[in-house]
């Protein structure tokens, strides 16, 4: 469901809910719909062997095979299928002929365990995978996944993780800190790897939309799920340097359609061949009119999507835009009971737990007032820690509780803590800033990390959760405070199941809740955030059927190929939500560009013949001339007398370059047979060829007959 936050402030944050003319075709081996020289003819009734073999001649087609299917036959032909069932058809005496169509095996549901909750997979509203597999499944397709991370040990995503060349182990770039393992502290990066591409019939889990594409793990948010321009564009641009075909972006802030940078490096991406997928943001507002940053950049490879609902509606949460967001796709309900959108989760263990049931024993505090102890209301209906216990708070308070005995966080990594809170603190000043607060968090000598909260829940108890990673590795401790310097009175704050967390690598295949103390691998979520990735993957799928095709075709296919769907109808663009095997036939129907002409040829290769002369060990010194650069063999033969009888035969041969002043000095040898004959004769004639070879191939020949003496000492 969606998460509840009593304040959030970010400049980005994960969006999670709280044909021309001359064109060459598109050819893709699935797309042959029947063999290209063949047909089925089925004769009528009481046609003879001999008429039959009368219109096989007169149809210019050859017997290929008799079917066990009476009267029918495979003939063969040249030319097209179209053309040849054409001529069978207006002979006299065929019943019909029709192309030798080509079937193949239909993707079965695969064996993941909890595929069945998948909806999102499932047809309309849903993307529609089983048909889609049919053709691709994202193989050879890079998938970025710009976020707070990925979880690089999940046995579900694990298989399907890029590796940058060279360097193993290396999974992407964090732009948070600065390194090169984007490991995922929070949740969100993980739960939009899963649906985008984890790894299908593997027995285990989910399985993504595009389950045999790579996932680029590009860490540009913190823990918290928020992030700036900076590191943003930089995980956009490094994606596309390291040639992701498609980038995730389930984020988004109120830059509005202002930010230069952003879109910069979303041009950048197009450059190099990217297309960019965007969440419309969780606002529940028309981005033609409150515009949220990237979506609603006109980069024409950038593609930005609502959320819809099990039942095809748009999600209450979701933005919309007749202008400025183009389409749907699976987001989740946001809301009990209906499905949220469920994928992978990292894993976490746990530090520290605090229920409050037994007392605050293990807590110290101080206070000028009421100080902290046990309450009877708790989260689950038992005890809590309350900071006036059975009266109202008193102004001019200050109140702590501490965990008597520190937590060492010593080689932990990615902590998070979590709490319940029920919360009666409204009075606020004319800025709307509170007289009093609760505060939860963390203290160390490395600095300190909470919340301030303040607001009314009534009687119920709320999830907070936050990072506390950047004190990862040190000892800390937990912290209850209370502030009031107010005279108006009220309940005040209680707090409950407080929980610390670092991230583990021990995995169950089990569905829990979407924090960090709930355990499990998996957890169902809902958000625009949600929506993305599932088209992130219908672009991956798209994409391996005709890897050439420029960005923004493919955004148009994704355009063209939605399927209707009344929650969508007049608040974007299409009016529909992604459908796979439609955006597949946009993008084959539409005819590539034609390819840019060859450039012209470098001219060929020249060579000649300078002085010769040779010594007495028979070494040639022959001066080649030729265009610099290029590599040549010369290769000398001469008439050779004994042993009888006389014939030409090959007695030298040897490698050179022309150097930059374009000529070479060439020493062949020659060899025992015809350094005897010179030796004895003193001359010899020989046939001398050259041939060189430049850069692009082209090679040229000269060849001459020259004569060498060799001269008495």
């Amino acid at each position: 469901m969606a998460r509840k936050l009593i304040v959030l402030l970010v400049s980005a944050g994960a969006l999670a809910a709280p044909g021309a003319a001359g064109a060459a075709v598109k050819t893709r081996d699935w797309q042959q719909r029947a063999e290209h020289t063949e047909a089925v003819v089925r004769f009528e009734r009481g046609v003879a062997a001999t008429e039959r073999h009368e219109i096989r001649r007169d149809a210019s087609v050859a017997l290929e095979d008799v079917l066990e299917l009476p009267r029918t036959q495979l003939v063969t032909f040249d030319g097209s299928v179209r053309a040849a069932v054409a001529r069978l058809e207006q002979q006299p005496g065929v019943a019909y002929a029709q192309p030798n169509y080509r079937y193949h095996a239909l993707a079965p549901a695969p064996n993941d365990t909890h595929f069945g909750q998948l909806w999102g997979l499932g047809p309309t509203p849903g993307v529609g995978v089983l048909p889609a597999w049919d053709r691709s499944r994202g193989g050879g397709q890079l998938i970025a996944v710009v976020d707070t991370g990925v979880d690089l040990t999940h046995p579900d995503l694990l298989a399907n993780l890029w590796t940058k060349p060279g360097q193993p182990g290396v999974h992407g770039h964090d732009f948070v800190d600065n390194d090169s393992d984007p490991d995922d502290f929070n949740l969100h990066g993980t739960h939009v790897a899963g649906t985008a591409a984890a790894v299908a019939d593997n027995a285990l889990g989910v399985a993504g939309v595009a389950p045999q594409a790579q996932i680029m793990a590009v860490r540009v948010l913190d823990s918290d799920g928020g992030g700036s321009t900076s590191s943003i564009a930089s995980g956009i641009a490094f994606a596309a340097n390291e040639g992701a075909g498609v980038i995730n972006l389930s984020l988004g802030g109120p830059a509005g359609g202002g930010d230069a940078a952003m879109g910069d490096a979303i041009a950048h991406a197009a450059a190099n061949g990217a297309v960019v997928v965007a969440a419309a943001g969780n606002d529940n507002s028309n981005n033609d009119a409150a515009p949220v940053s990237p979506c609603v950049l006109g980069n024409t490879n950038l593609i930005c999507v609502a959320a819809v609902t099990s039942t095809g509606a748009r999600a209450w949460f979701s933005n919309f835009g007749v202008t400025t967001v183009d389409l749907g796709a699976p987001g989740g309900d946001g809301e009990d009971p209906g499905p949220d959108i469920l994928s992978a989760k990292p894993s976490w263990s746990s530090v520290f737990s605090e229920s409050f049931e037994t007392g605050i024993g293990a807590w110290s505090g101080t206070s000028n007032k009421l100080p902290w102890g046990q309450d009877n209301g708790g989260s689950d209906g038992v005890k809590s820690a309350a900071d006036s216990v059975g009266v109202n708070y008193q102004n001019n308070t200050e109140s702590t509780l501490e965990k008597t005995n520190p937590l060492n966080l010593a080689g932990r990594r990615g902590c998070r803590l979590q709490f319940d809170v029920r919360l009666g603190i409204t009075d606020v000043d004319a800025e709307g800033n509170p007289f009093d607060f609760m505060g939860v968090g963390v203290l160390s000598s490395a600095g300190n990390i909470g919340l301030n909260l303040f607001g009314d829940t009534g009687t119920a108890f709320e999830r907070v959760e936050m990072s506390i990673s950047p004190l990862d590795g040190q000892i800390v401790t937990p912290t209850l405070r209370f502030h009031s310097d107010q005279i108006v009175v009220g309940d005040g704050g209680y707090v409950d199941n407080l929980h610390v967390d670092c991230r583990g690598q021990t995995y169950n295949d089990v569905v829990a809740g979407d924090d960090a103390a709930a355990g499990g691998s998996y957890t169902a979520i809902s958000g625009t955030s949600m929506a993305a990735p599932h088209v992130a993957g219908v672009a991956a799928l798209v994409r391996a059927l005709d890897p050439g095709a420029p960005p923004s075709e493919v955004v148009q296919a994704l355009k063209n190929g939605a399927q209707p769907a009344p929650g969508m109808a007049g608040v974007t663009v299409t009016g529909g939500v992604v459908d796979a095997v439609g955006a597949m036939d946009a993008l084959l129907a539409v005819p590539n560009a034609p390819p840019p002409p060859p450039p012209p040829p470098s001219p060929p290769a020249k060579a000649r013949f300078g002085s010769v002369s040779v010594n007495s060990r028979g070494v040639l010194t022959i001066r080649v001339f030729g265009n610099p650069g290029t590599s040549g063999v010369m290769t000398l033969r001469a008439k050779i007398v004994r042993p009888s009888p006389a014939r030409l035969m090959r007695v030298a041969r040897k490698s050179f370059r022309i150097g930059s002043t374009g000529r070479a000095t060439v020493k062949p040898r020659l060899n025992r047979a015809a350094l005897r004959q010179l030796r004895r004769t003193r001359r010899m004639r020989l046939r001398a060829k050259v041939v060189l070879k430049n850069a692009a191939g082209l090679t040229s020949t000269a060849s001459a007959r020259i004569r060498i003496r060799l001269r008495r000492r």
